[in-house]
């Protein structure tokens, strides 16, 4: 993270074209946000950022060149498209299916308002668009390429050891529970622990609640 965060700061130190590298931090904030532990959580931001800038970017376009056709209403247009999809945006990524795609919705949503408002006040949409897009896109490259060229970490092996270790203990707690049903042996009296899911040292009930509360781990490693 260190060494991608030095390499994006020597933009600073460039000087030509100044429109260009004026937006030279957003390289810098992308190689933060997006550098990850693993080679695939990298990827996975890399490409949510990437898309949501690409959108976002393009519609901020088409909706800004519309505006400026209208002359008077122009200023009228840009307030209400940035509420409406500001509106649709945060609807859109309550839904379940959406939720990988929640940071990327995130990122298009601040694309958005920042084409529409930082173009309005310059006169270039176009420019703020198409810079903002490369230097996210070079902030995430390379990221990218050190997440893998120095110390490469793959996921797949922790979400292998884990649904294995999540396997043993379910079957675990189901085989005890057979055997304890075999035994003929019945509580005379539910402990108030069990109810409050606390008997973290009972095995038949730690094994399979181990497996429960892993599925947003399991998720993070996918």
């Amino acid at each position: 993270v260190a060494l991608a965060i030095a390499l994006m700061s020597l933009l600073a130190f460039v000087r030509e074209p100044r429109d260009f590298v004026s937006h030279s931090v957003w390289a810098l904030l992308t190689a933060v946000v997006v550098f990850e532990f693993s080679i695939g959580a990298t990827l996975s931001r890399g490409f949510n950022r990437g898309l949501g800038t690409l959108t976002a970017g393009g519609l901020a376009l088409a909706i800004a060149e519309s505006a400026k056709n209208l002359g008077e209403m122009e200023e009228v247009i840009i307030v209400v498209s940035t509420f409406t999809v500001g509106f649709c945006t945060t609807l859109a990524k309550q839904h379940p299916k959406m939720k990988p795609y929640e940071y990327g919705f995130r990122v298009f949503l601040l694309t958005f308002g920042y084409v529409m408002v930082s173009g309005y006040s310059t006169g270039k949409f176009t420019d703020t668009a198409v810079n903002r897009f490369v230097f996210i896109a070079l902030g995430a490259a390379v990221s990218l390429g050190i997440n893998i060229g120095i110390y490469p970490i793959w996921a797949g092996e922790d979400l292998h050891n884990l649904v294995a270790k999540n396997f043993a203990g379910v079957a675990n707690s189901l085989e005890g529970c057979v055997d304890e049903y075999l035994k003929c042996m019945e509580y005379e009296r539910i402990s108030s622990r069990i109810l409050l899911y606390q008997p973290s040292d009972d095995p038949l009930y730690s094994g399979y609640r181990a497996a429960v509360e892993a599925s947003a781990q399991e998720q993070t490693l996918v």
